[in-house]
């Protein structure tokens, strides 16, 4: 679960990784952390941990996937097992962040796709690439995705994340204020698995 090292081809360079070094209120969840370089590798900044929202019970953090998509847009996606008490069951999903400042900020995480219905879905291993614009193709191994209708093997399957271009932003600190003010509801348009191939 990482670390994983990303440029954007002009000097900016982002690395992100997974750490078990802090005791959290629930035995030993990891911590993800980003640190970004704007001259080429030269000095970094100080890391910057990516914390879940409210509601999310962290179990665990798997394959970690960074690109650059252009205009100082990047997107941060990983695999992951949490515990949802408002729902009363765990998942096993895929959530990003995303920064249009060259990593210098973050939006809150979110769920990649809605909550599968079942239990038994899990997604996993992910990779990403951008598409155009905002849009980023996603694909991961899929258990028991399409309704169950993959069944209990492996199988690879994609989808589109669409990410809508920046609102407003009123005190000017390179987070869209819709982030800020309502936080994990922003973001993506969280489309559905397209097929599995």
């Amino acid at each position: 679960n990482g670390p994983v090292l990303a440029t954007d081809g002009a000097g900016g360079w982002i690395i992100a990784w997974a750490s078990t070094t802090h005791i959290g209120p629930y035995g030993f969840p990891p911590q993800l952390y980003v640190a970004q370089s704007g001259d080429d590798a030269e000095t970094w900044s100080l890391p910057i941990e990516i914390v879940l929202p409210d509601g999310f019970w962290l179990r665990g953090i798997g394959s970690l996937e960074l690109a650059f998509g252009g205009s100082d847009n990047w997107i941060l996606l990983w695999d992951i097992d949490v515990y949802l008490p408002d729902l009363d069951r765990g998942v096993i999903g895929m959530v990003f962040a995303e920064s249009r400042n060259r990593g210098v900020n973050w939006t809150t995480p979110q769920l990649a796709f809605p909550v599968p219905e079942s239990d038994e879905t899990k997604r996993l291993a992910p990779d990403l690439l951008p598409d155009k614009g905002l849009d980023w193709f996603v694909a991961w191994l899929g258990v028991n995705e399409l309704g169950g209708a993959t069944g209990d093997d492996e199988d690879i399957l994609f989808a589109r994340i669409s990410i809508p271009e920046p609102a407003a932003d009123c005190n000017r600190n390179a987070t869209p204020d819709e982030c800020e003010i309502a936080a994990g509801s922003a973001g993506a348009d969280r489309g559905q698995v397209d097929r599995a191939l």
